[in-house]
């Protein structure tokens, strides 16, 4: 009884401490803080608009790069190695970029090479918060407690997208609150503060990294079993069985992240937009995002609730967000040209926040799962590395076409100075919402539900490809694939040994998929 305390314990310490998930969110939702700061005052920095979007691509493809690679290694290396390397990249990186971030308000001569260098640190950033994302959702999903169904408010500590958008909300509450004490005389103040807690908390997730891996939990059989079971598969028989549902999963990320990360960034042009395209006050602006940060951490609190209920799902509840996201999103597009010119232009940024919770209860809490659960437990660090790092190529398309929208926002203000740029909010809508439909398409068509049937493919169960790769490498007496054994319907099993009795599973396998 001790030990089962011990070890949950220890799960839920690290689970509330040493995830990325809030770390990621603060650092990204810090660097908009205060690029919005900067921008109300008027200041020279490192970190004004036009730079936000490259900063972006720069982690984007730093997250592209680890992921990737973290998924080709995953598999062989302890998931423990690759997070304390993921946490402690992001702790060195987070105080550079800090270091460069302060020292580019006050030397206004050196703006182009301060923004190559951190440029650079963000890559490296974002390369450190990749590992650790595939490290950590292995590891979490190895004990399965968020794939279970019927486990809905333990299901939370286990979602990555909650803490991200907690992680966003609290980088734009911090400085909302500072504001409305000190007011903008201690802008400086604003600054440091948000800038020193974005270094200190990736300092203090790799701090707790470091005791969890003294005080860690001792290791059940069946996580024992399933570190073992990892080496056993070849990447050839990885690939030619999971190469479909790989790059369904992996394209439908894709599409999602395009929407999902352009529309953030794009938050605060919406603010502008709406405020008749000039930059309002820091609390307004604040006040707007706090809102829209907030509803986002509903969106995906719900969504990973209903994710774990027995009769919703992965599938279902992404089929829901999807169709309540476009249902707003017609309004949204039916509705702004005659909303825009009138008093209640602001019931628009409340139809933006209902369009962002929805997103996030649908697709944001579900494409990670889906990844995980539509895959053998043996492969999962490979199958998740793989199609994250999809998903990432996804961001940067989403931020280059943020970037093409400021541009021509710039060039439409320059021209018509009192256009009411219905346009400008129209398309980013539209073109989210189709792309989240295209990609919820194929997540449900292109994905097989692993949890709801077990059996719905054999090609996917942890025993069929030990099965398979046992046959592969001891000789066979007749030719063929691999996968004319399979569809053959033979044994393929070695033979029962005398005096053997099949027996039931031990305890310390119950939870696992």
């Amino acid at each position: 009884m001790s030990r089962k305390l011990w070890n949950l314990l220890c799960w839920f310490v690290r689970f509330v401490s040493t995830d990325a998930g809030i770390t990621e969110g603060y650092l990204n939702g810090s660097l908009n803080a205060v690029a919005i700061i900067l921008t109300c005052i008027g200041a020279p920095s490192v970190l004004d608009l036009s730079t936000l979007v490259c900063m972006d691509v720069a982690i984007n493809a730093g997250m592209l790069i680890g992921m990737a690679l973290s998924g080709r290694y995953t598999d062989w290396i302890s998931s423990k190695q690759m997070i304390f390397l993921g946490t402690t990249t992001t702790a060195c990186c987070s105080l550079a970029c800090a270091f460069v971030s302060m020292v580019s308000i006050r030397k206004y001569g050196q703006l182009h090479v301060l923004k190559v260098i951190f440029a650079v640190l963000r890559s490296g950033l974002g390369f450190g918060l990749g590992v650790e994302f595939v490290g950590t959702f292995v590891m979490d999903s190895d004990n399965a407690f968020h794939l279970i169904k019927g486990r809905e408010w333990p299901s939370l500590l286990y979602s990555d997208n909650l803490q991200y958008d907690l992680g966003i909300l609290l980088s734009h509450f911090i400085p909302f609150v500072l504001y409305l004490i000190y007011g903008v005389k201690r802008h400086m103040w604003l600054i440091r503060i948000c800038l020193a807690i974005g270094a200190i908390l990736p300092l203090h997730t790799w701090i707790c990294h470091i005791i969890r891996c003294f005080t860690k939990a001792s290791e059940t059989g069946a996580h024992q079993r399933m570190r073992i079971a990892r080496t056993q598969i070849p990447s050839s028989l990885f690939h030619e069985f999971y190469s479909p549902f790989l790059w369904s999963i992996g394209i439908a990320w894709f599409l999602y992240e395009i929407s999902a990360t352009g529309l953030s960034l794009y938050i605060t042009a919406e603010i502008r937009i709406l405020n008749g395209n000039v930059t309002p006050d820091l609390r307004r602006t604040f006040g707007w995002l706090c809102l829209i940060d907030l509803l986002r951490v509903l969106g995906s609190a719900l969504g990973m609730y209903f994710t774990a209920k027995r009769r919703w799902g992965p599938k279902k509840t992404l089929v829901f967000g999807t169709g309540v996201q476009c249902l707003l999103g017609l309004i949204i597009c039916r509705t702004v040209g005659t909303l825009i010119r009138t008093s209640l232009s602001p019931v628009l940024m409340v139809f933006f926040a209902l369009f962002h919770l929805a997103q996030e209860f649908g697709a944001g809490s579900n494409m990670a799962l889906l990844a995980v659960t539509s895959c053998a437990p043996s492969v999962r660090g490979r199958f998740l590395g793989f199609a994250a790092a999809l998903s990432k190529i996804g961001s940067i398309a989403g931020d280059t076409l943020i970037y093409l929208m400021y541009e021509y926002l710039d060039a439409k203000n320059m021209g018509q100075p009192d256009s009411t740029f219905e346009e400008a909010l129209t398309w980013p809508f539209a073109i989210a919402t189709t792309l989240l439909l295209l990609a919820t398409i194929l997540a449900y068509y292109g994905v097989p539900e692993i949890l709801s049937n077990p059996d719905h493919n054999p090609l996917l169960t942890l025993s069929h490809l030990r099965m398979q790769n046992m046959q592969d490498i001891k000789p066979r007496s007749r030719g063929g694939s691999m996968r004319d054994v399979v569809s053959s319907g033979e044994d393929t099993m070695p033979p029962r040994q005398p005096g053997t009795e099949d027996h039931p599973p031990p305890e310390d396998s119950k939870d696992m998929t």
